[in-house]
C-alpha cells in the first residue's frame, strides 16, 4: 500500500485513487478535508483498510459469543418460567 510511486506523488495518488470521484467537481473544502485525512493517515503509515481475514475472525467471534449470550439467556428465562410454574 505504500509503494515508493505512490508516496512520490502523493497528492495526485490520493486524488486518483482515493477521494470519492462525486466529491472532486462539486466541493473544494470537502476535497482538501480528504486530502488532509489520507495524508495524515498516510504519512503516519496508518492502515486504512484493515486486513480483511481478521476482520473476518473478529465478526465470526463475536457473532458466537453474541449466541451464546443468546442461548444462556433462553436458559435463563426457561429456568424462570418452570421456577413459576411449580
Amino acid at each position: 500500500m505504500y509503494s515508493d510511486d505512490l508516496l512520490a506523488d502523493l497528492e495526485n495518488s490520493i486524488d486518483k485513487y482515493l477521494i470519492p470521484k462525486p466529491v472532486k467537481p462539486i466541493n473544494e473544502r470537502q476535497k482538501n478535508s480528504y486530502m488532509t485525512f489520507y495524508k495524515e493517515n498516510i504519512s503516519s503509515e496508518t492502515p486504512i483498510i484493515r486486513d480483511i481475514p481478521d476482520v473476518f475472525d473478529k465478526i465470526k467471534n463475536y457473532l458466537e459469543l453474541r449466541i451464546e449470550e443468546i442461548k444462556e439467556g433462553f436458559e435463563t428465562e426457561d429456568e424462570e418460567d418452570f421456577a413459576d410454574e411449580g
